[in-house]
């Protein structure tokens, strides 16, 4: 009888554990910066995107949104496919491009772009990760096999990005952020932050992240 009980329990265990893990949506907005008699502000909505993550973390939409608020494109990412993993979309449900993309032990490691009319290659993204497996480095190569830019990005102690740099072909530094995280939910992530150019407010982003 105990034996019967204790499987039950378990049983149930188990299946809360499973009900716990929960995919979620992320809504990113970037704007531009405001100055009205010295005082600073969210002004444009310049970029909007939203993301779609399942229960493991991984990525498997993306929409894409321009400053006035409309859907631009939609990503569809399914890593099981045998190529083509990622495929963009026009709102009218037209394949404009799609994606290879490479990983290694569950790490997305490169990701490239073919246009899908022609299956000509158009860039490629080429990843790095620190110990605590946040990205570190980006390099976009361009249609001839070389690296065009390279960014670099800064994390806090909760794997939030605190800022980044952006370096041409040559490896001169060109662009420099920093930003300032102002909101946080209860889970240490940010939702509120500005970034700096030069000491100077530059963009202000939201991010909103609701479970699904």
């Amino acid at each position: 009888m105990r034996l019967f009980i204790l499987l039950i329990v378990s049983t149930l265990i188990i299946g809360s554990c499973k009900q716990d893990k929960k995919g979620r949506k992320e809504i990113l907005e970037v704007h531009s910066i405001k100055l009205v008699s010295d005082t600073v502000s969210a002004g444009q909505m310049t970029y909007k995107e939203i993301k779609y993550f399942d229960e493991n973390n991984f990525l498997y939409k993306q929409e894409f949104f321009d400053k006035e608020g409309t859907l631009k494109g939609v990503e569809h990412r399914d890593r099981n496919k045998e190529s083509k993993h990622s495929q963009y979309f026009t709102p009218d449900s037209i394949l404009m491009s799609y994606y290879n993309l490479v990983y290694e032990y569950d790490i997305l490691k490169l990701k490239s772009a073919f246009d899908a009319a022609t299956d000509q290659f158009l860039r490629g993204e080429q990843y790095q990760y620190d110990e605590n497996g946040n990205l570190k480095e980006k390099s976009i190569i361009d249609q001839n096999g070389i690296i065009d830019r390279v960014y670099k990005f800064a994390h806090d102690d909760h794997g939030n990005e605190v800022g980044f740099s952006v370096f041409n072909k040559e490896g001169d530094l060109i662009l420099l952020q920093t930003d300032k995280i102002t909101e946080k939910d209860n889970q240490q992530r940010w939702t509120e932050k500005w970034g700096y150019r030069d000491n100077v407010p530059y963009t202000y982003s939201t991010r909103e992240i609701i479970e699904i």
